[in-house]
């Protein structure tokens, strides 16, 4: 099979995904949302916008947002874990530090009554 043969096949297995999946979206939302809040049931094109507005306003489905890909901001996220430990460990030593300085004047308040 031709590389052109197969970027056709992906597109078209990627429109049949697509609309399968606002098909499931128009079936679940017209057999839940009206009985369970009392909304109207939706038509196909309803399903496929409230695909775009989910997406829009809660970004990718993957979870990853391409971040594994990128090699820049893999190192980047392997940078931002050594500075939230660090910054923990930073936080645990002022807590201590605040923790002592009150036990140590609760310690004298006691023994000046």
């Amino acid at each position: 099979m031709g590389k052109g043969v197969k970027v056709i096949f992906m597109i078209i297995a990627g429109l049949f995904f697509a609309a399968l999946f606002a098909g499931v979206v128009m079936y679940l939302w017209n057999w839940l949302m009206p009985d369970l809040f009392g909304l109207n049931m939706i038509g196909y094109w309803q399903a496929i916008g409230i695909i775009i507005l989910s997406r829009i306003l809660f970004g990718s489905w993957s979870g990853n947002s391409g971040m594994k890909k990128c090699k820049h901001c893999a190192q980047h996220n392997e940078q931002s874990k050594g500075d939230k430990y660090s910054m923990k460990a930073r936080f645990m030593e002022k807590w201590a530090e605040c923790k002592d300085s009150r036990e140590s004047s609760t310690v004298d308040s006691e023994v000046q009554k």
